[in-house]
């Protein structure tokens, strides 16, 4: 756990807030298997009225504690957490050719069990399967890529699992989803 300062020098918690965000970030990271939580290697907490609610990326998540809600900071962590499964637990390493699929410039490998996520929705980084609509994903942010995707739909799996089984009785790309979660 890393001091908010490292990332905002404006950081200033009191002793309540810090309790709370703490007491909700350990009751998230509980909820998930331990080979998930086990892939976050740095967490900083920073305490502003601004900023983004939370990044990550490399083992290493971000996450602001105020003017958010309880609900909301558990979320952007499962969120944030998802990305971490992502790119550091369900990776591949067959460069031989490529996926068709990049990281920003990394290529995604052949072997890769992401890419059977992705291809449920999506033939590009940026582009979606012909058919595709928005039911097909759990939020309109999870529309933006197929990281973000899987990033939103792992948060929802995780948090909202009787809703997200609800919805894959009436959406096939939703029930593939689900059944790889």
């Amino acid at each position: 756990l890393i001091p908010g300062t490292e990332h905002r020098s404006d950081s200033k918690p009191t002793s309540k807030t810090e309790k709370r965000c703490k007491s909700d970030v350990y009751k998230t990271l509980m909820s998930i298997p331990y080979s998930h939580r086990s892939l976050l290697s740095k967490l900083t907490l920073f305490y502003t009225r601004d900023g983004r609610r939370g990044l990550g990326g490399d083992g290493e998540i971000v996450l602001r504690c105020l003017n958010v809600t309880d609900g909301e900071l558990s979320s952007v962590l499962m969120h944030e957490i998802g990305h971490l499964v992502d790119s550091g637990y369900l990776t591949g390493e067959d460069t031989s050719s490529t996926s068709g699929f990049y990281d920003f410039d990394d290529p995604v490998a052949l072997d890769d069990l992401s890419l059977n996520f992705y291809k449920i929705s999506w033939t590009s980084e940026t582009t979606t399967k012909k058919g595709s609509t928005e039911l097909d994903f759990v939020s309109t942010y999870g529309m933006t890529d197929p990281f973000e995707d899987f990033a939103e739909t792992y948060t929802y799996y995780r948090l909202h699992g009787t809703e997200f089984r609800e919805l894959t009785e009436t959406n096939t790309a939703l029930a593939e989803k689900y059944a790889f979660m």
